[in-house]
């Protein structure tokens, strides 16, 4: 069964995050995307990660991040990373069956991909099956176990968008050891669930679906978020169960 979720775009994607100075006073910044609300994204000041809701650490709506209260002097200590957002790059498609040719330009470095990528074409020409992920494809990867916890989620979110399941469960299993108790680890422990149905690990699958249903009852997320994610780990329960 194929992912859940929206169809992938003939695009290249990558997290993104941001990040602010603190100033001891001010509460309210810019964002460079647009949010509904808090849950879409991660915030965390000097490397402490910030609880989303009215009367909590923050809110977010439109372009507008506002603290419930100023957030300490600092460099660069107020770190936002973008849930679930990717910034898309144009791909460029080539007919498999045509021979690659250039007038000028010179190739620098070294290509990179899965299957056939020496002198030989694939079956569906520069298609994502032939992206290679590693660790070092974000420029700003974030330091500190809460930071680390939320990009290895949001990092195995994209591979599972890209229906790349056994890479996704060890960046969830990462987020896990690294965030444990954090808020938000309840999604995780579903997507990994998922994870395992798609790679027919149907025991693993109820084990961390069941947990994450555990979790997110106990989280402080909002109610309508929670009931949404329950809601996901049921469908996948069921399917298991039938």
């Amino acid at each position: 069964m194929a992912y859940i979720g929206t169809p992938v775009q003939q695009a290249l994607t990558k997290v993104t995050s941001q990040s602010f100075n603190g100033t001891g006073s001010q509460t309210v910044f810019t964002l460079n995307r647009a949010v509904n609300t808090g849950e879409e994204l991660e915030v965390f000041v000097n490397n402490v990660q910030q609880e989303p809701g009215v009367g909590k650490s923050y809110t977010a709506t439109g372009t507008t991040l506002t603290f419930d209260a100023a957030p300490s002097s600092g460099t660069g200590n107020i770190y936002v990373i973008y849930r679930g957002l990717a910034e898309v790059t144009r791909r460029l498609e080539h007919d498999p069956n045509a021979a690659l040719a250039a007038t000028t330009g010179t190739f620098s470095g070294g290509l990179a991909g899965f299957g056939n990528t020496a002198g030989s074409s694939t079956s569906d020409g520069f298609g994502f099956n032939q992206i290679k992920f590693s660790d070092g494809a974000y420029n700003d990867q974030p330091r500190g176990p809460n930071k680390v916890s939320m990009y290895q989620d949001t990092y195995g979110e994209i591979l599972m968008y890209f229906e790349y399941y056994e890479k996704a469960t060890r960046k969830f299993l990462k987020a896990i050891m690294n965030g444990g108790n954090e808020w938000y680890i309840y999604q995780t422990y579903i997507k990994l669930g998922i994870c395992y149905i798609e790679l027919n690990k149907y025991e693993l699958a109820l084990e961390n679906l069941k947990e994450g249903k555990v979790l997110a009852k106990k989280s402080k997320s909002d109610p309508e978020t929670k009931q949404k994610w329950l809601s996901i780990a049921d469908l996948f329960l069921a399917e298991i169960q039938r």
